[in-house]
């Protein structure tokens, strides 16, 4: 197997079963973990953004949820949260509708304390946050931010960005209708996983660099589409993978792609819009 196949079904995998781990516990560094309603919510990417006014935001993603905490300031302390408050947490699930705690009854706290690593964040956090007219509710309890880097912001789909992503395929016939799409960049290539609530998987590997074209699966060694029904992966033998489009300054790219996988499974009338 070529060294990049092998390095794309490793990050297929992390992206699997990353969502399984359900302990509290700092077992990962960075981290941020939290009891999301009496479920487990644990970041994927994150990351912890001083702002050129003074104030700090950190987030974390996963394939369905986004997580993200404003504060005033990045000083060591304890900061509440609350409507009228400088400091917001908002909690987004499969960019449906924003939970905040500035509204309503909305209430927590987030405490920063410091950090055993150069140039990350160390803290904890509980709070209660409600959907517009307070439709609904959602709480985070034991919260915890451990040694998140200091970075650039994550590019993530936000409600109301005025993007949205869409990827979608037949799989012998049976669209994938995925309930979570998660693309980034990773060793100079883009990696985009789309996975429905049944554990299907269709992952795209592309260079970051991609031209607009067409381009044949089985000869082109750097692009590589791999649909994964429970645990193992399946890589594409054969196929076409079009790049229709690319901005690479707002980090867009959109295109389509069939495939015959090795055991002999189409996918066709794939077509995916991602901002990575």
């Amino acid at each position: 197997m070529k060294p990049l196949k092998s390095i794309f079904l490793l990050v297929v995998a992390v992206v699997l079963c990353s969502s399984c781990e359900k302990n509290l516990d700092v077992d990962n560094t960075p981290a941020i973990n939290a009891n999301r309603n009496g479920e487990f919510f644990g970041a994927e990417r994150m990351v912890a953004v001083q702002n050129a006014d003074g104030s700090l935001t950190i987030t974390g993603v996963n394939p369905l949820e986004q997580l993200v905490i404003n504060l005033e300031s990045s000083s060591l302390g304890t900061y509440e949260l609350g409507p009228g408050q400088l400091n917001e947490a908002i909690y987004v699930f499969n960019n449906a509708n924003a939970f905040t705690t500035n509204r309503g009854a909305g209430r927590g706290s987030v405490r920063l304390r410091s950090s055993d690593a150069p140039n990350s964040i160390t803290g904890s956090f509980d709070f209660v946050s409600y959907l517009p007219g307070q439709a609904d509710s959602l709480y985070m309890r034991q919260g915890i931010i451990y040694q998140v880097p200091f970075g650039n912001p994550l590019n993530v789909d936000t409600p109301g960005d005025g993007f949205q992503a869409s990827f979608n395929a037949l799989i012998d016939g049976v669209g994938l209708n995925p309930s979570a799409v998660v693309p980034f960049v990773t060793g100079g290539n883009i990696t985009i996983s789309a996975a429905n609530d049944q554990r299907q998987t269709i992952s795209l590997l592309f260079p970051e660099d991609i031209a607009v074209g067409t381009y044949d699966l089985a000869t082109s060694n750097d692009i590589i589409l791999s649909y994964t029904p429970g645990s193992t992966p399946l890589i594409a033998e054969m196929g076409t993978f079009e790049i229709t489009a690319i901005n690479t300054t707002d980090g867009t790219v959109a295109g389509t792609f069939s495939a015959t996988l090795s055991n002999g499974i189409e996918i066709t009338q794939g077509v995916f819009s991602v901002e990575y």
